[in-house]
């Protein structure tokens, strides 16, 4: 009802009283005709308001159910922001630990914290026996390259991608990409979801170096409606970290072995006995160092040839290899010279060992190493040093070298 209607009711019903007291029905009636139409005319507005009303109603009802709606949405979609902000950090986590990698012996260490980081019941890295062998620890899987294809192809029937991601009862080779899990455990994963990702070369992408595999009890860890982006790229870091630093390894161990036998070489020497001195001269504990000289081994190159000579040799390294220990440090100095320097043992203890690599030449069977009858045999004069303090590895090995004079000399 607006003024206009208001004034317009009170003038009609000041001339209904009026004409009432004076008795004038006929203006009287007149009178309530027009109140009548005024009433009916703000009924009908009255109605148009309630209309209107209710269809705001409506209206501010609908908004606040698309507010409600909308503030669930953004508190999901916050919870998601918050979640894959979470699950960024912990992946850049893990990247800088991978990426600080220096030695492949490293890598248990840094998978138990993958497998924290990530709470996962079981992870697994399996590798390429060829090209890992003796890099990495015992405790990482190795499996030859044509069971890797193997498993490869048995993962991709269900992807065309690198990286299969979903339920782990679809995989048939669970057990071979999870050997070290217990039996127990390998049921409940299962019945979970695993992410396996095919590791290759990054240069050459058909050529398969091992296969990372992620595993959870819950069958929604790793459905295919799930992204997997942070995933993927931290997978391929890895693995191109893993190469790389395989290839480092691998530069540095060809500059301190040798070719030949696969021994070390004076090089290795250089770089790790002073190290050993230095901790011997402060802990105060003995270090001796053994020279050896082959006996008989020019004769052997001279009778049967220089690839005779070679077979000898690599297999007096075999013989040696099998009785030092994994602190000693056992080289080539060149030719028939050989060099052990034990770490924790005296004078007497050495000439110990002496007689132990002594008889472990002799054992040598000339004839099988060269495949022919032969009537040589092949032996070794050993010197002795054990460390002074002040001494460097230069002094050490002169001395023992002089030793092995002379006990090459008392031998003739």
């Amino acid at each position: 009802m607006n003024d206009q209607n208001n004034r317009n009711l009170k003038d009609l019903l000041l001339s209904l009283e009026t004409y009432y007291q004076k008795g004038l029905w006929s203006s009287f009636k007149n009178v309530v005709g027009k109140i009548r139409s005024e009433f009916n005319i703000l009924h009908r507005m009255n109605t148009d308001l309630e209309n209107e009303n209710k269809q705001l109603k409506s209206q501010i009802n609908k908004e606040v159910q698309n507010s409600r709606e909308l503030n669930k949405k953004l508190k999901t979609a916050y919870q998601h922001y918050k979640s894959s902000i979470d699950i960024f950090y912990k992946f850049k986590h893990n990247i800088e630990i991978v990426q600080k990698m220096r030695d492949l012996e490293e890598l248990p260490g840094i998978l138990e914290d993958i497998k924290h980081s990530q709470r996962l019941p079981a992870l697994e890295l399996i590798l390429d026996r060829d090209i890992f062998s003796g890099y990495v620890p015992e405790n990482i899987s190795l499996y030859a390259n044509n069971y890797l294809q193997e498993l490869r192809t048995r993962i991709q029937v269900h992807t065309e991608i690198r990286f299969y991601h979903g339920p782990s009862e679809t995989i048939d080779c669970i057990e071979a990409l999870a050997p070290s899990v217990d039996v127990q455990k390998l049921q409940r994963i299962k019945k979970g979801s695993c992410f396996l990702y095919t590791i290759t070369d990054k240069y050459e992408p058909e050529r398969i170096l091992g296969i990372f595999s992620l595993f959870d009890f819950d069958p929604n860890r790793y459905s295919i409606d799930k992204a997997t982006d942070f995933l993927e790229h931290f997978c391929y870091i890895l693995g191109c970290t893993i190469k790389d630093v395989w290839e480092h390894q691998k530069l540095n161990r060809e500059k301190v072995v040798d070719g030949l036998t696969g021994a070390y070489n004076r090089e290795y020497l250089d770089r790790h006995a002073p190290r050993i001195l230095d901790f011997a001269q402060r802990k105060k504990f003995p270090v001796s160092l053994l020279f050896i000289d082959l006996d008989g081994f020019k004769p052997i190159n001279d009778t049967y040839g220089h690839r005779a000579g070679d077979s000898i040799l690599m297999q007096v390294v075999r013989v040696i290899k099998e009785i030092i220990r994994k602190h000693d440090i056992f080289v080539r100095l060149g030719g028939d010279e050989f060099v052990i320097l034990i770490a924790d043992a005296g004078y007497k203890e050495a000439c110990r060992f002496r007689e132990r690599v002594t008889n472990s030449i002799k054992s040598i069977s000339v004839a099988d190493c060269i495949g022919q009858e032969a009537d040589l045999t092949v032996s070794a004069s050993i010197g002795v040093a054990e460390y002074k303090l002040g001494q460097t590895v230069d002094d050490l090995v002169k001395e023992a070298d002089k030793e092995m004079y002379n006990v090459k000399r008392e031998k003739k």
